[in-house]
């Protein structure tokens, strides 16, 4: 956990993957995995975060020019996570597709006032419908 982490700036790290190893995930980029629910070849995507990581006390959430980055998958952080996120501004991640979380975990969202999202173009979707529903303090949203 990092408990006292306010703001997280992640920026211009062209080779970024992950912010916390997952000893589950690194293959050569040749390869690819099994996807556990219909064994399915895919290839390897790189998830940002992982339950290894918790921000309990974070405020402010900005990513930007992280090339490689491909998914966000918000729903194996801890409960604690992100609950006082109240910014947050993705910026040039050409290969971010999707942020993943289960329809659960709504809170994480749950005190957002601002979300920025520039130059993304691989970007499918950005929240389900009913994580939106939860948006209820926010706003400046800019796409």
């Amino acid at each position: 956990q990092l408990p006292r982490v306010k703001s997280l700036i992640l920026s211009s790290l062209p080779n970024l993957m992950s912010f916390y190893p997952d000893p589950y995930s690194f293959q050569s980029p040749s390869s690819s995995r099994l996807d556990d629910f219909n064994n399915i070849p895919m290839p390897m995507q790189h998830h940002l975060f992982n339950k290894q990581v918790a921000f309990p006390g974070l405020e402010e959430l900005r990513l930007s020019d992280l090339a490689n980055l491909e998914v966000m998958v918000l729903d194996q952080l801890p409960a604690e996570s992100l609950r006082k996120l109240r910014e947050m501004t993705l910026w040039r991640l050409p290969k971010l597709m999707h942020i993943c979380m289960n329809n659960q975990q709504k809170t994480f969202f749950e005190n957002l006032t601002q979300l920025r999202v520039d130059d993304c173009g691989s970007l499918r979707n950005l929240f389900s419908a009913s994580m939106a529903r939860g948006l209820v303090h926010l706003q400046v949203l800019h796409i």
